[in-house]
This record gives structure tokens, C-alpha cells and sequence, in this order.
């Protein structure tokens, strides 16, 4: 999913975070905010499937985790806010 994220926003993933766009930063930390994305996956035996979704972010992911998550352990390397 994030490769499909940088191809639409053209991000380049080898690229050193402080030197891409803000607009770059916040789709990847805060997602494309419900805007669907197309995404095109390789699944076994070579077939390929495509859906659109939208991409949760990175800090949206990790708060969702650690509010749902029962595992001390996780609770643990997420840190609250």
C-alpha cells in the first residue's frame, strides 16, 4: 500500500524525509484522509488483484493499534500521547 501512496503522490521511498514536500510528509504520516487510492497487489501464483482503499497514515496506524490493542508488550513500544 505505501508503494501505491508514493507512486500517486510521487514520492521516491529512497529519498531522505527531509527532502520531501510537506504535503509528502503528511500523506505518509497522516493518510490520504478517506481519499481512495488505487492499488494493484501480486498474490499467489502471480495473479493479480486491484482495489482502491485509503491509506490510514502512519501516526493514525499506531494510535489505532495501541487503543486496541490487549498486549502490554505493544503498549510498550507505542508511546501515548
Amino acid at each position: 500500500m505505501v508503494e501505491a501512496v508514493a507512486k500517486k503522490y510521487h514520492i521516491d521511498l529512497d529519498a531522505p524525509v527531509n527532502t520531501l514536500k510537506d504535503e509528502q510528509v503528511k500523506v505518509i504520516l497522516y493518510g490520504t484522509q478517506g481519499e481512495a487510492i488505487d492499488i494493484k497487489m501480486e498474490g499467489r501464483n502471480e495473479r493479480q488483484t486491484s482495489f482502491q482503499a485509503a491509506f490510514e497514515g502512519v501516526i493514525p496506524n499506531l494510535e489505532r493499534r495501541y487503543r486496541e490493542t490487549n498486549s502490554e508488550y505493544i503498549r510498550n513500544k507505542i508511546p501515548s500521547s
